[in-house]
C-alpha cells in the first residue's frame, strides 16, 4: 500500500544512521503464490502484522503491537512474552532465513556502497559477493508505483498509520 510505505520510506535513512539493518522482503518470484503458511519471500499479512522480539536467545515476544501513536492512543494491541530458548531459536532462525539474500533486499547508505547522497542516499542490495547487484531504486517497483508512494508523502496522514 502506498500510503502505509509512505510512512515507513522516510525513517529507513535515520534507522541505517542509527545502526539499524534493514531488509526489505522480495515478492514472491513470478507464478509463486504466497499462501502466508510459510516464507516464500513476499509480504504476507504475516509479515506486515506480527511483530517478535528474541531477546538473548531466550525470551520471546510475539504480537500485534505498532510502534507508533496511534497504536498506542487508538488500537487494542496484544503480545505475549514467553521464557522459552526453543521459540526465541525458531524466531532468530525465521528471521535469518527471511533476511537472507535470497528472500530480501538489504538496504544500505549510499556512501557504504561507493555512492553518493545525491539524489537518493540509500542503495538496495540483491545477493552476496561479486554476484551483488546494487540498485539506486527500490527493486521490483515501477515508476508508477514509485511516484504513488511519493505522492502518499505528501499527504498530511502521519497520524493515520
Amino acid at each position: 500500500m502506498p500510503a502505509v510505505h509512505s510512512g515507513y520510506a522516510p525513517t529507513r535513512e535515520r534507522l541505517l544512521r542509527g545502526g539499524v539493518k534493514l531488509h526489505e522482503l522480495k515478492p514472491a518470484p513470478e507464478g509463486e503464490k504466497d499462501t502466508g503458511r510459510g516464507l516464500t519471500g513476499s509480504s504476507s499479512g504475516l509479515s506486515l502484522h506480527a511483530k517478535a522480539l528474541v531477546v538473548d536467545r531466550r525470551f520471546a515476544f510475539v504480537g500485534s503491537v505498532n510502534l507508533d501513536p496511534r497504536s498506542k492512543l487508538l488500537n487494542t494491541e496484544i503480545g505475549v512474552l514467553v521464557d522459552s530458548p526453543a521459540l526465541a531459536e525458531a524466531i532468530a532462525a525465521f528471521f535469518a532465513d527471511a533476511s537472507a539474500p535470497v528472500h530480501s533486499y538489504q538496504v544500505v547508505l549510499a556512501e557504504t556502497v561507493g555512492g553518493t547522497a545525491k539524489s537518493m542516499p540509500l542503495r538496495w542490495i540483491d545477493g552476496e559477493g561479486a554476484a551483488a547487484k546494487t540498485w539506486k531504486h527500490e527493486p521490483a517497483t515501477s515508476r508508477i508505483k514509485r511516484r504513488r508512494a511519493e505522492l502518499a508523502r505528501l499527504l498530511p496522514i502521519d497520524g493515520l498509520l
